[in-house]
């Protein structure tokens, strides 16, 4: 059952926001996701970091994207190419009801 899940990503649109360290986005790219990440300005560099440094050329099926993206302000075109996507996720990620 969760092999026929794995392979529902394979080809599929995925963005994660606030991607943090980037783990989640990384495992659904080597499973052949197409993979926009998004965090704030000042945590990209880590998150480049991270994505290189774990996904080599050679294990990866899919892709990886990074994108800037501060809640509330207009995301990038090439983001909003990719909607829309087969699945959208986010870890500890908070709104308030006034700002929806």
């Amino acid at each position: 059952m969760l092999w026929t899940r794995i392979l529902l990503l394979q080809g599929k649109k995925v963005v994660e926001l606030g991607s943090g360290c980037g783990l989640v986005s990384c495992i659904a790219a080597l499973l052949g996701a197409q993979v926009f990440l998004t965090n704030l300005l000042n945590r990209l560099r880590l998150l480049k970091k991270n994505v290189e440094a774990n996904l080599k050329q050679g294990d990866l099926r899919g892709s990886v994207t990074i994108h800037e993206l501060t809640w509330g302000d207009d995301p990038e075109p090439e983001l909003i190419k990719s909607l829309p996507a087969y699945a959208m996720w986010g870890t500890n990620t908070i709104a308030l009801a006034g700002e929806l």
